[in-house]
């Protein structure tokens, strides 16, 4: 799945990632995102930088890889002036309105590594995922079978289809409120307030437990029970806004969320057409939190095409 969804973002993104090890890159832009989130040593005791570094060599090591080769694509389409209207020229051509101030290219090559980064694990994690709740619950792979027929036939999932594969969604929801690959969003108080009681100094770090909200029994009805039928129009317009949060909430709501959705729609509607998933059943399932949650150890399926 993370291959998968790499190579949309290569696509859409990087016009399919000229100049880069796509390889390579696919491989240390996992080992940094499995390393960022591990806790240490160095931030029980709030040591300093070089310590963390030391400790985390693996981590640093990818991330400086990113660095260099993000940064040599962004010196050639820089120097070539090319424009082939993916995220790299957006970013060339950006203009802060206030300043007109444009991007160096540290802040480009930054940039380019958090939307790449951020942009294909998470969606690779929520159709890993969806796939395992797909494998224990058959009626739902039947109606999925079923929609992906009527709306689409024979035909490669178009375009025009997206809008009406909504139980094809309604699983993407739901797989990311069992399972949202943010698990944890991390926010820092503005200004002091109070939130239940509890004072709440400016700067002090609050963690939103993502994971907790989504399975609350004061807001969602038999909550660790898989059933995408919550997401339907009817369920989704009764619900609080803020019980769901797989993309984050307010001004810092996640850029890419319509592009996730609109991917991962399409995948899984693809991926399930192709194939049956069977989940091993002798693979324990332990979600595991870093940065985002993965499943630890993988997981292993048994994929069989369909006839």
């Amino acid at each position: 799945m993370v291959r998968a969804t790499f190579d949309v973002i290569l696509e859409t993104m990087l016009s399919g990632g000229e100049g880069l090890d796509i390889d390579q890159a696919s491989h240390e832009i996992g080992v940094y995102l499995e390393t960022l989130g591990q806790p240490s040593v160095a931030d029980l005791f709030g040591l300093p930088a070089w310590f963390r570094v030391a400790s985390n060599p693996r981590g640093a090591r990818a991330l400086r890889y990113l660095k260099r080769a993000v940064g040599n694509v962004v010196k050639q389409r820089r120097a070539n002036g090319t424009n082939r209207g993916d995220l790299v020229d957006m970013l060339l051509q950006a203009v802060d309105p206030e300043t007109a101030r444009q991007m160096s290219d540290e802040d480009l090559r930054d940039n380019i590594i958090t939307f790449i980064s951020a942009g294909h694990e998470t969606t690779a994690l929520a159709l890993t995922w969806a796939l395992y709740l797909i494998s224990n619950h058959r009626p739902t792979e039947e109606r999925l079978l079923a929609e992906i027929a009527a709306v689409a036939g024979d035909a490669s999932i178009a375009p025009e289809h997206i809008e009406r594969l909504t139980f094809t969604k309604q699983v993407v929801q739901e797989a990311m409120r069992l399972f949202p690959p943010v698990a944890i969003i991390p926010r820092a108080a503005e200004v002091d307030t109070v939130i239940a009681d509890i004072r709440v100094e400016a700067g002090t770090t609050l963690l939103i437990p993502i994971y907790a909200l989504h399975r609350h029994r004061t807001l969602w009805e038999d909550p660790d029970r898989f059933n995408p039928d919550r997401f339907g129009a009817e369920n989704a317009s009764a619900r609080h806004r803020f019980a769901y949060l797989p993309f984050g909430g307010g001004p810092r709501i996640c850029i890419g969320m319509s592009f996730a959705m609109i991917e991962a729609t399409a995948m899984l509607a693809t991926f399930v057409r192709g194939a049956r998933f069977v989940h091993d059943p002798m693979h324990q399932i332990r979600p595991l939190v870093r940065i985002t949650m993965r499943p630890q150890c993988g997981m292993p399926m048994l994929v069989t095409t369909r006839e």
